[in-house]
């Protein structure tokens, strides 16, 4: 939910005016109900319904024409990925061994890369924020953007908005964080071009993301691929022929020839490392660089 205050760091994200008409229709606890936003500067509206602002541009408003086709393509992708997600959700609701050991793979990886952060504070913008799950690791005021509404009622200022057009003035932000969604995006320039653009001087991006090899020959499966089966081992026989082959079809379908395949319908890039840190040196030459032990998921702290 966001309150009267919360919009005053708002711009129109496709001509960036400040100059924004604001119709509050109703409120809820003190925090903005149903309303609307309104650019004098283009004419576009933005919708607040239940309590969240709607910033992401119209997608005939986009500035490239061109670029129509990708954006579309974008908004498909979405939505499957969307789906996938829910799928997802109800299988760890249902408590499925192999969703349930993924999330601790999850919960570890995430662990490290805020150990990587150190600390995060002062004004927080999360970019992909889902539910607001990594507001816990943050030390201050935290806002959360992202395309899909996951929650209702969010006990955060929450926009749905896209990394390439943020709804926010120049310079509003010490601390930038996002984790797995570089690859979701229409263009990764765009996003690092315009996080730099509300961050601050002296602030930071902490980004997390799964990078492809550069190795021209990768392997079909890995042997991180095979960890589910060689690290339960035991546990694997207790639970009889079916419980092995269970494990070996979640080893098959999250497999990386098999994930890619199904990336296909949900994800927009795959990220090469070297080019994603050839765009942050576009605009800063100061950061830190970790990589995870099967060179799949980097950690960059990036400070401006």
């Amino acid at each position: 939910m966001v309150k009267r205050n919360d919009l005053d760091i708002l711009v129109c994200p496709i001509c960036k005016s400040s100059e924004l008409k604001i119709d509050i229709l109703s409120f809820v606890n003190k925090a903005i109900h149903e309303g609307e936003i309104i650019c004098t500067s283009c004419n576009v509206f933005f919708k607040i319904e239940n309590g969240i602002p709607n910033m992401i541009p119209p997608i005939l408003s986009l500035i490239n024409r061109e670029d129509l086709k990708l954006w579309k393509k974008w908004f498909k992708k979405l939505r499957n990925f969307e789906r996938w997600r829910k799928k997802r959700y109800k299988k760890k609701e249902k408590g499925n061994p192999e969703i349930l050991r993924n999330q601790i793979e999850y919960d570890r990886l995430k662990t490290n890369f805020f150990k990587f952060c150190n600390c995060i504070e002062g004004d927080i913008l999360e970019i992909g924020c889902g539910g607001g799950w990594n507001k816990e690791h943050c030390q201050g005021n935290y806002v959360g953007i992202d395309p899909i509404i996951t929650i209702d009622n969010p006990d955060f200022p929450f926009y749905q908005a896209i990394g390439e057009y943020l709804p926010f003035r120049n310079s509003s932000f010490d601390s930038i964080i996002m984790t797995a969604i570089l690859d979701h995006v229409v263009s990764v320039d765009e996003v690092i071009k315009e996080s730099f653009r509300v961050l601050r001087k002296g602030g930071f991006i902490y980004i997390q993301t799964h990078v492809e090899s550069n190795e021209k020959e990768q392997k079909l499966i890995s042997q991180s691929d095979l960890a589910p089966l060689s690290k339960n081992l035991i546990e694997l026989i207790n639970r009889g022929p079916l419980g092995i082959l269970k494990s070996a079809y979640y080893c098959l379908i999250y497999s990386r020839p098999i994930s890619k395949i199904r990336d296909r319908y949900t994800h927009m890039n795959q990220i090469r490392l070297d080019s994603l840190l050839n765009i942050i040196k576009k605009f800063s030459a100061d950061s830190i660089l970790q990589v995870t032990p099967d060179h799949n998921i980097a950690f960059i702290k990036v400070k401006k």
